[in-house]
């Protein structure tokens, strides 16, 4: 650090000068520890590394929004931590997988995978023991193969594990086979059949045998008429060769359970859709508003259809029970508000009432965030490239995501400041950006979204330099937490690098603050130190975002 950090402070306007820095060649408190460049910083265990990265898919200090393939530094944290801490490794996967902590599901599957082929028979049985409840879904057993393929073979305890997951039950209910080959027949470019062909798995049963008999049929596009007691399967049969509508309803209403992804899109009616609505779970029925609406299900004047969607979308006990997060239903909204979708050429006329009910299911969703209890420093790009900048794949801009995200951190936190990369009047006249500075943003809890973004509007733009919260925080004696920091793109000015800064800012408050930087519309920047467990850089934005940085603040991440 030397030299650079100490002139640093000394050109920074916003710099304490009376407090000495602590340079990384000495520690900062009893935690850290001595790495190979001879700097202290904080160790991340191994099995802390594999918690971050089954969760966030990543290893570092940056998670991405999106896909990304995994590195073979990823593949060898895994067998490491299979190596040392095998048991254990395979109990936080099951415990990440079953409460729902994994914001990917690839990092989960691709350790559970390896794990049946480590060569530790203990950690090989645990594996084959958990695998049904970590592989839930048709989805997750095809996303795994799609792994394996690309990685390794397939172990003799590997296919018999895929075959005890064909034979775990044809019962009622989402986890039969039956309805999981039916309802999630691909993923990407594997199907059930594909599995198959390369595992072989042995039928158990007569029913089984008739279900393998279905998925090699429909993968070779042979004929074959399923039997009544193939439950979902033999319901998508109906469903694919129903000459009309009314043979579509009459199934629908003989009281087997239909899912509206077993009707082929050609066949969907605005008389099918209205007798599924009732019973469709709470986030299909978000997703497919801007369909209803194309196809006039939802519609002025169907006053009884409207309500009944209204209802469902408004039902605070569905809301809590299906755990669904504020910013789902505002990604909804404003796709909804937009009349037409991100990609395709689907497009509808918007009814109010429909948007007028994702505003209040907005609302409502708050309960599903559990405060953390923490203080919290807000620090939100005003640049006016922030109302321009829309976040891939929505139609939500940068600025509105930031005023959201801010919201329910005011909405569930006790102790909160809210502060802009501003300027003041004089130095935005001479363009003296060196003068930017955080500036106070006039909101409150209790101010509608709209509201909030009017008042960040109205702050003059300064740099976005992610040191200056923690600068501000030291000057104003401010006892912090956390930081978190949204912008649109990279952060480029300052004279100091944010984690110098956040250094500084624990060294003199004895606080151990963590530092989030949210580039919601960027493609790459790294502000986090991947040595340092308490930063970590965002870059995208999704509806998941404002739970990881809720679990990473928290501490469980």
């Amino acid at each position: 650090m030397g030299n650079a950090y100490r002139k640093a402070m000394q050109t920074n306007p916003e710099s304490d000068n009376t407090v000495a820095p602590i340079p990384q060649s000495e520690p900062l408190d009893s935690r850290q520890v001595l790495n190979n460049a001879g700097g202290y910083t904080y160790q991340i265990t191994l099995l802390k590394q594999l918690e971050r990265f089954l969760i966030l898919g990543t290893l570092g200090g940056t998670y991405y929004v999106g896909e990304r393939e995994m590195t073979d530094k990823a593949i060898k944290m895994v067998a490491e931590c299979l190596e040392h801490h095998g048991l254990e490794a395979i109990e936080m996967v099951r415990d990440v997988s079953i409460n729902g902590r994994a914001h990917k599901q690839e990092p989960v599957l691709a350790l559970l995978a390896m794990a049946l082929s480590c060569g530790n028979l203990a950690v090989m049985k645990q594996a084959e023991q958990h695998f049904n409840e970590i592989v839930r879904t048709g989805t997750h057993l095809l996303t795994m193969i799609g792994i394996l393929k690309g990685r390794r073979g397939f172990g003799k305890l590997l296919a018999r594990t895929i075959t005890r997951w064909y034979a775990r039950g044809t019962a009622g209910g989402d986890l039969n086979v039956a309805y999981q080959v039916a309802k999630y027949w691909n993923r990407g470019e594997w199907t059930h059949w594909d599995v198959l062909r390369v595992v072989h798995p042995a039928p158990q049963t007569e029913l089984e045998k008739k279900i393998f008999a279905w998925i090699k049929a429909r993968g070779t596009n042979e004929s074959y008429v399923p039997d009544s007691d193939m439950g979902l399967i033999y319901t998508k049969h109906i469903m694919d060769t129903a000459p009309d509508t009314q043979t579509i309803l009459n199934q629908i209403a003989s009281g087997d359970r239909v899912v509206w992804e077993v009707i082929p899109s050609t066949k969907m009616t605005p008389e099918i859709w209205e007798v599924l609505i009732p019973s469709m779970p709470l986030m299909a029925l978000t997703r497919n508003l801007g369909q209803l609406s194309a196809q006039e299900v939802i519609a002025p004047g169907k006053f009884d259809i409207i309500k009944t969607i209204v209802d469902k979308l408004t039902d605070e006990t569905a809301i809590m029970k299906a755990k669904v997060h504020p910013m789902h239903f505002l990604l909804a909204a404003t796709t909804y508000q937009a009349g037409k979708g991100v990609k395709g050429k689907l497009k509808w006329t918007p009814v109010p009432q429909i948007k007028d009910a994702l505003d209040v299911a907005f609302i409502k969703a708050f309960k599903n965030v559990a405060p953390t209890g923490l203080r919290y420093y807000l620090a939100l790009d005003v640049s006016g490239s922030m109302g321009a900048s829309m976040i891939n794949g929505t139609h939500l801009s940068a600025r509105v995501a930031s005023a959201a995200m801010a919201l329910v951190t005011m909405q569930k936190e006790a102790h909160f400041v809210v502060r802009g990369f501003g300027i003041d009047a004089a130095a935005s006249q001479s363009h003296d950006w060196s003068r930017s500075k955080m500036v106070d943003v006039s909101v409150s809890s209790h101010m509608e979204l709209m509201a909030i973004v009017k008042a960040i509007e109205l702050i003059p733009m300064g740099r976005t330099d992610c040191a200056l919260p923690m600068l501000n925080a030291i000057e104003n004696n401010l006892q912090v937490d956390v930081f978190v920091i949204y912008t649109d793109n990279e952060t480029w000015a300052g004279s100091i690098h944010p984690m110098e800064a956040l250094r500084r800012y624990r060294a003199k408050t004895g606080i151990n603050a963590k530092l989030i930087v949210v580039g919601m519309t960027a493609t790459e920047f790294s502000v986090a130190d991947p040595a340092d467990p308490n930063t970590l850089d965002v870059v995208g934005f999704d509806a998941q975002t404002p739970a990881i940085i809720n679990e990473f603040s928290a501490g469980r991440i």
